[in-house]
């Protein structure tokens, strides 16, 4: 007669470390976005900026030449968001293409320095339609921008930048 068979002891999370990837990529993605180490029990305790910085990294360590990202900033803190669309601008400079899903008008503004916004262009969709096709720096943007949104948008500049003001719904 054969012995019982055994029950395999539980699988448990590994008590190591991750080893540093080994891929030049993967390194530079981490290190990228101030990411210690990789995360090893899976992405779901981490907070909401964790995840984002992880969720370019693995751009980055993939080498994607095109980034397409929706509300990258959606539940960040303004901090955050700042240093997250910096980001973004920072891999756009070094050539990659970018396409950024975005509902905060002013987040437009951090995507490129102002002697690029020229490069930057801002398309308007509403019901599945694009309403414009403009350049950041188009000086009719802010007006556009809320005709869309449905607001009063005014258009400030400082520091050599631009930043659109929303100051209430459309009377019209």
């Amino acid at each position: 007669s054969s012995p019982p068979p055994s029950t395999p002891p539980p699988l448990s999370p590994p008590t190591q470390p991750s080893p540093p990837p080994s891929d030049p990529y993967a390194l530079t993605g981490l290190q990228t976005y101030s990411i210690v180490s990789p995360p090893t029990v899976g992405i779901s305790p981490l907070s909401g900026g964790e995840f984002q910085r992880v969720m370019m990294a693995t751009l980055v360590a993939q080498d994607a030449q095109t980034f397409l990202l929706d509300e990258p900033a959606n539940h960040l803190d303004p901090r955050r968001q700042l240093d997250f669309y910096s980001m973004i601008s920072r891999q756009w400079q070094q050539g990659r293409s970018v396409v950024c899903i975005s509902h905060d008008i002013n987040l437009l503004t951090h995507l490129a320095p102002p002697d690029q916004a020229n490069r930057v262009r801002v398309v308007g969709l509403a019901e599945g339609k694009i309403r414009f096709d403009l350049r950041l720096d188009d000086p009719g943007i802010g007006d556009t921008l809320g005709s869309l949104f449905g607001i009063r948008v005014e258009t400030v500049e400082r520091d050599g930048a631009r930043f659109f003001l929303a100051l209430g719904a459309n009377r019209e």
